[in-house]
């Protein structure tokens, strides 16, 4: 049950609508006891070239287990954003690929370079999960006969059907399907559990050599304390 599981939806002004908050709270409803560090620091207008500076401050330090991402911008930035999260955190990477807007035309294929090439390489590259939200969200306008404004509430924002729309979609992929056993977030790839030792307990002391940057230590339940130093220093002396 801890430590909580930390989710941090980033982007422009797509992400930080009301569907972000109605998706996740229907994911930790699915997950009765679990805990939860949610936030959406979503900024309106910023393009990717904007938010790889922001990140320095919204995105790295929070350091998710799961980041859930759309942005519009240049092509060049959103892969330095996704590349920096790599290397930067052991998060999970969820790319929203980019809805139908009043732009976009049913009658041409809806799958451009970007969709298609770009994005899914930057996926792959990356070892992220790419929801492709684009291609159900044409396929819903053409078998209810919807012109593309249906589900806007302008030339791009969705409307509440829209939004409702792309919460059923991304819940398929945030919700994901049940494995048994469960696997170990915290025992992968890309981060692992280190149990301490028996000697630890006699001597007091323990030193772990470590290359990363996040440790989260969890005590016994009995009562008592620990002294945690990284570098010879508090956390708290540490830049981020």
């Amino acid at each position: 049950p801890a430590p909580p599981i930390r989710v941090l939806i980033y982007g422009q002004s797509i992400t930080a609508q009301a569907w972000t908050w109605r998706m996740m709270n229907n994911v930790q409803q699915r997950y009765p006891g679990r805990q939860w560090a949610v936030e959406n620091r979503s900024i309106g207008g910023h393009l990717a070239e904007y938010l790889v500076s922001t990140a320095e401050a919204d995105l790295y330090p929070f350091h998710p287990d799961l980041l859930i991402f759309q942005a519009y911008g240049d092509t060049n930035a959103y892969r330095q954003l996704v590349k920096a999260v790599r290397e930067r955190t052991t998060a999970d990477i969820l790319l929203m690929n980019d809805h139908y807007a009043g732009w976009d035309s049913l009658d041409l294929p809806g799958i451009g370079e970007w969709d298609g090439e770009i994005l899914p390489e930057i996926a792959r590259t990356n070892g992220a999960c790419l929801a492709d939200i684009r291609t159900p969200w044409k396929q819903y306008l053409l078998d209810n006969r919807f012109p593309i404004l249906a589900l806007l509430a302008d030339w791009i924002h969705p409307n509440f059907a829209g939004q409702n729309l792309i919460q059923a979609l991304m819940m398929s992929y945030v919700a994901g399907p049940a494995f048994s056993p469960s696997p170990d977030p915290y025992q992968c790839g890309r981060a692992r559990r280190i149990k301490l030792p028996a000697e630890a307990a006699s001597s007091g002391e323990w030193r772990l050599t470590f290359q990363g940057n996040r440790v989260a230590a969890r005590l016994a339940a009995e009562p008592g304390f620990a002294r945690i130093l990284v570098d010879g220093q508090p956390p708290s002396a540490q830049r981020t």
